[in-house]
Protein backbone atom coordinates (compact mmCIF):
# COMPACT_ATOMS: atom_id res chain seq x y z
CA UNK A 1 0.00 0.00 0.00
CA UNK A 2 1.33 3.21 -0.88
CA UNK A 3 1.53 6.06 1.27
CA UNK A 4 -0.31 9.79 1.06
CA UNK A 5 1.68 12.34 0.42
CA UNK A 6 2.18 14.48 2.38
CA UNK A 7 2.83 18.52 2.57
CA UNK A 8 6.41 18.36 4.43
CA UNK A 9 8.82 17.72 1.73
CA UNK A 10 11.89 15.49 2.96
CA UNK A 11 14.92 15.33 0.93
CA UNK A 12 17.01 13.49 3.44
CA UNK A 13 16.46 12.17 6.85
CA UNK A 14 18.91 11.75 10.17
CA UNK A 15 18.50 7.99 9.31
CA UNK A 16 19.63 8.15 5.93
CA UNK A 17 22.52 9.67 6.86
CA UNK A 18 23.06 7.06 10.00
CA UNK A 19 22.52 4.23 7.55
CA UNK A 20 24.54 5.03 5.01
CA UNK A 21 27.35 5.24 7.55
CA UNK A 22 26.74 1.90 8.73
CA UNK A 23 26.35 0.59 5.10
CA UNK A 24 30.22 2.26 4.77
CA UNK A 25 31.55 0.91 8.14
CA UNK A 26 30.04 -2.83 7.34
CA UNK A 27 31.51 -2.54 3.60
CA UNK A 28 35.00 -1.43 5.18
CA UNK A 29 34.76 -4.22 7.52
CA UNK A 30 34.06 -6.50 4.91
CA UNK A 31 37.33 -5.72 2.70
CA UNK A 32 39.28 -5.72 5.85
CA UNK A 33 38.20 -9.27 6.74
CA UNK A 34 38.56 -10.11 2.38
CA UNK A 35 42.29 -8.60 2.81
CA UNK A 36 42.95 -10.96 6.33
CA UNK A 37 41.45 -13.85 4.21
CA UNK A 38 44.26 -13.44 1.38
CA UNK A 39 46.63 -14.01 4.29
CA UNK A 40 45.41 -17.21 5.15
CA UNK A 41 46.21 -20.78 4.34
CA UNK A 42 43.29 -22.33 2.52
CA UNK A 43 41.15 -24.29 4.92
CA UNK A 44 43.76 -23.00 7.94
CA UNK A 45 41.45 -21.53 11.13
CA UNK A 46 42.07 -18.44 10.40
CA UNK A 47 41.35 -18.95 7.14
CA UNK A 48 37.64 -20.41 8.29
CA UNK A 49 37.36 -17.51 10.63
CA UNK A 50 37.59 -14.75 8.59
CA UNK A 51 35.65 -16.80 6.57
CA UNK A 52 32.85 -16.74 8.40
CA UNK A 53 33.01 -12.84 9.39
CA UNK A 54 32.77 -12.26 6.38
CA UNK A 55 29.65 -13.76 5.52
CA UNK A 56 28.67 -12.41 9.18
CA UNK A 57 29.31 -8.53 7.58
CA UNK A 58 27.64 -9.46 4.19
CA UNK A 59 23.96 -10.60 6.36
CA UNK A 60 24.80 -7.18 8.08
CA UNK A 61 24.72 -4.98 4.76
CA UNK A 62 22.50 -6.87 3.69
CA UNK A 63 20.09 -6.06 6.21
CA UNK A 64 21.15 -2.79 6.47
CA UNK A 65 20.93 -2.04 2.35
CA UNK A 66 17.10 -3.10 2.84
CA UNK A 67 16.85 -0.58 5.91
CA UNK A 68 18.30 2.38 3.34
CA UNK A 69 16.21 1.06 0.75
CA UNK A 70 13.43 1.37 2.77
CA UNK A 71 14.33 5.09 4.17
CA UNK A 72 15.21 6.29 0.21
CA UNK A 73 11.40 5.18 -0.57
CA UNK A 74 9.90 6.73 2.65
CA UNK A 75 11.32 10.17 1.56
CA UNK A 76 10.06 9.73 -1.71
CA UNK A 77 6.57 9.40 -0.66
CA UNK A 78 7.15 12.91 0.41
CA UNK A 79 8.55 14.33 -3.19
CA UNK A 80 6.22 15.99 -5.21
CA UNK A 81 4.72 14.87 -8.15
Amino acid sequence: MKATKTRSIKWTSDLLDTISHEVAELSHRYLVELDALKQQSPGSDDYINHWAEMAVQLEWLQMKIKDLLQEMERLEETWPD
